[in-house]
């Protein structure tokens, strides 16, 4: 049975934030420190990093400063 048939929506990104790499929030933010954020940009974070949780309030609260008329969603 495919995902499709299961329910799930396959959503791919176009922001690697590669938090899987990072050690900390800091570094997330070094890894995005040059991205230009765009409307519809989805951002990849994996959940199982300690620092997720950071990284996301990060993310959005970065995002919202920039482009304020944006919405937002977590997927």
């Amino acid at each position: 049975m495919t995902l499709l048939l299961r329910g799930y929506t396959i959503t791919l990104w176009n922001i690697d934030s590669r938090d899987y790499r990072c050690e900390s929030v800091t570094a997330v933010k070094s890894e995005l420190g040059d991205w230009n954020i765009q409307a519809g940009d989805i951002v990849l974070l994996h959940d199982r990093m300690m620092h997720a949780g950071d990284s996301a309030t990060w993310i959005v609260e970065r995002a919202k400063l920039a482009k304020p008329q944006l919405q937002f969603k977590a997927l």
